[in-house]
């Protein structure tokens, strides 16, 4: 969507302002642009000494003043080539909501303290957990957590799962040949079988794709989950061992693999 600021018809100024209309914790955690376009055009005479802001309310990231000296008449400024311009997400503010939040981001041009042209475009700030589903697959990867605290009793119950075989209760990721690798993705597996998570429904969502994601410690302390978040924790396991894993979609459910 292309939202242009009309003005006022004595202004020469017209902002072209284009945000990612969905928000979420992925996009801070993949490094990804949420402003897709931020231009100014001068339409009329010469326009000097601007400067532009771009905001948010509520605010989900810092907000951003750029100084620009001069547009020619007929020019346009991309403003996200602007050498100040960074449009920080508030990873605190992201990573504690529970439900979906909407907001606006304005851009406001003021030229001698008064301002002279305004655009804004209406977010929504998804809940931590959410992912977008297939239309970005590999952001599922932000919900990979091998540091998770919950995830020493799993390796402890795998590796008395190994001893229980005959085998060395170690979990040394590669530094055995590929059968070993195999043996300790299998005990891994058992030992997830033995923490009794049940199969219950994603938390309740609102977005027409993706699902709300269950993290590692949240299936384990609850012992329930999804397709997804089971997939999520057995790779945040054998990530947590240092063995490379992979998620794999397929119509109506997702499942782990690894090297």
């Amino acid at each position: 969507r292309l939202w242009k600021a009309a003005g006022c018809e004595d202004m020469t100024l017209e902002l072209e302002l284009v945000f990612t209309p969905r928000v979420s914790y992925v996009m801070y955690q993949n490094r990804m642009d949420a402003a897709l376009a931020v231009t100014a055009t001068n339409d009329g005479e010469r326009l000097e000494n601007l400067t532009f802001r771009l905001s948010s309310n509520p605010e989900f990231f810092q907000a951003v003043e750029l100084r620009v000296d001069s547009i020619s008449p007929g020019d346009s400024v991309d403003l996200r080539r602007h050498p100040s311009f960074k449009v920080d997400l508030d990873h605190e503010f992201i990573s504690s909501l529970t439900e979906r939040v909407d907001s606006e981001v304005t851009l406001d041009a003021v030229a001698d303290g008064e301002c002279v042209a305004s655009e804004s475009f209406r977010v929504t700030v998804l809940p931590f957990d959410d992912w977008p589903g297939c239309e970005m697959p590999e952001t599922i990867a932000s919900f990979v957590m091998p540091n998770a605290e919950s995830l020493t009793t799993v390796r402890a119950s795998a590796s008395d799962i190994l001893g229980s075989w005959g085998m060395s209760t170690s979990l040394e990721g590669y530094q055995g040949d590929r059968d070993r690798v195999l043996a300790i993705g299998a005990a891994t597996y058992a030992a997830l079988q033995k923490a009794n998570i049940n199969y219950v429904n994603p938390p309740a969502g609102f977005e027409s794709n993706g699902q709300r994601v269950r993290v590692p410690d949240d299936v384990l302390g609850n012992h329930e989950g999804t397709c997804i978040d089971l997939a999520v924790l057995f790779a945040s396991v054998l990530e947590s061992i240092r063995i490379n894993t992979l998620i794999f979609f397929v119509s109506g459910h997702a499942f782990a693999g690894f090297w």
